[in-house]
């Protein structure tokens, strides 16, 4: 006779305690764990099932999964004589061994959550753009919960048609709220999220955590939005203003920037990278190994000489990254004293549409100008590509391309002498 009955490891517990398996044929008998636990109080003895109302999702979850388990063990233990074998205790435990290995890798994949919170303390551990999972994917993620009605699963995202990824889409470029308060993500957005969602389960597929899918309709791309540079006349108007304390601060490490093409992660710290005389010298922390490879010497420009030398230490302050919103602000308020408010129209995608927009310059301005500034004037002043990039540490042309701001007016002055 064959039989399988479970009990708790321990009906004194006041924490949830094991729920044992007890497997009974031929006269022999083997004891092992389910791997699940239960408060004794949700115990049902005469029945061997978890009974717990007020969770029953995770009962009912509980209780499917020691139905499977039975169903299993009675199986094998019928098939097994048919094959002409006799069941024995360590062949029973084999395969309830591998049962449960195997479940647990199928569950993996339905905790989408735990995985992705796994994910976000290994980027926390790894890089700083950790918050862009932890904070904006997650947020968009929730959101299509809501909106949709779909709960998100790695099974959801696979479907291409009338899925999780379809909804999620739909939302952020109609539902979704932006900067302005207004409904619907610029392209760009839309594009990070899908960017950075695939990486993430990439990084599961990477980990066996689970089955391998194609991810080729969650589309990515990139749309040329209006980005500025500084021209020689802005910088001088910057660096001429009198400014004091956290103001001149955020202006000086924003004009070296433009002097060196660092970014903002590398010029608010360089008071920690070793000091060479008459040139910085780093190791950019997006791409940091401290391999030699990796090493970029940028000598002073005579605009870094004179703002080095304002300061009693010659050295720069540094300046938080977290504040780096804050340095923002304070840089488009700077830029507007300075005079930089030139008009420009350009054209954006709004919820799909391409909708034209106007915008003073200096409210366009950003940390990041500066590393545009830098790449884009000192291309027009006749410094090769490949040099260029040896100073902003760009590892291929087509992402330092992207930096250059060659309007069609300036590109036809700059460039007349060669329809002559």
């Amino acid at each position: 006779m064959k039989t399988v009955n479970y009990n708790l490891r321990t009906l004194h517990a006041k924490q949830e305690t094991s729920i044992l398996l007890s497997v009974h044929f031929q006269g022999k008998r083997l004891r092992m764990s389910t791997k699940e636990r239960v408060l004794v109080c949700h115990w049902d003895r005469a029945k061997q099932r978890v009974l717990a109302p007020e969770d029953q999702e995770r009962t009912n979850s509980i209780n499917q999964r020691l139905d499977a388990l039975e169903a299993t063990i009675l199986q094998y233990l019928e098939e097994v004589p048919k094959m002409q074998e006799t069941p024995t205790l360590e062949g029973i435990k084999q395969h309830i061994t591998a049962f449960l290995d195997q479940r647990s890798t199928t569950e993996k994949s339905a905790y989408f959550w735990k995985l992705f919170d796994a994910f976000v303390a290994y980027k926390q551990k790894t890089t700083q753009s950790h918050q862009d999972y932890d904070h904006a994917l997650r947020k968009h993620l929730q959101a299509t919960e809501v909106t949709s009605g779909i709960r998100v699963s790695f099974d959801a995202l696979q479907y291409s048609e009338q899925g999780f990824v379809e909804q999620m889409r739909s939302y952020m470029l109609l539902t979704a709220t932006n900067q302005k308060g207004t409904k619907g993500l610029q392209m760009n957005t839309v594009w990070k999220q899908f960017k950075n969602l695939k990486a993430f389960l990439n990084w599961c597929f990477d980990h066996a955590y689970i089955a391998k899918f194609s991810t080729k309709h969650m589309h990515t791309a990139t749309e040329v939005v209006q980005h500025v540079y500084l021209t020689e006349k802005e910088l001088e108007a910057l660096e001429t203003l009198a400014l004091s304390g956290e103001r001149k601060t955020v202006r000086d490490l924003f004009l070296v920037s433009c002097e060196t093409g660092m970014r903002f992660s590398d010029v608010s710290q360089l008071g920690t990278h070793t000091r060479q005389p008459g040139q910085f010298e780093i190791y950019p922390k997006k791409t940091r190994n401290q391999s030699y490879s990796n090493r970029i010497l940028i000598p002073y420009s005579k605009r870094v000489k004179r703002i080095l030398a304002t300061y009693p230490t010659g050295e720069l302050p540094q300046y938080a990254y977290t504040k780096i919103h804050t340095f923002n602000k304070l840089l488009k308020e700077i830029c507007k004293e300075a005079g930089i408010v030139e008009t420009s129209t350009y054209y954006q995608k709004v919820q799909g549409e391409s909708v034209a927009i106007t915008r003073k310059k200096y409210s366009l301005i950003s940390s990041h100008t500066g590393r545009r500034t830098f790449c884009t004037l000192k291309f027009l002043a006749g410094m090769p590509s490949h040099v260029i990039m040896k100073f902003s540490g760009h590892s291929s042309e087509q992402n330092f391309l992207r930096y250059l701001r060659l309007d069609a007016e300036l590109t036809a002055n700059t460039y007349k002498s060669f329809f002559e």
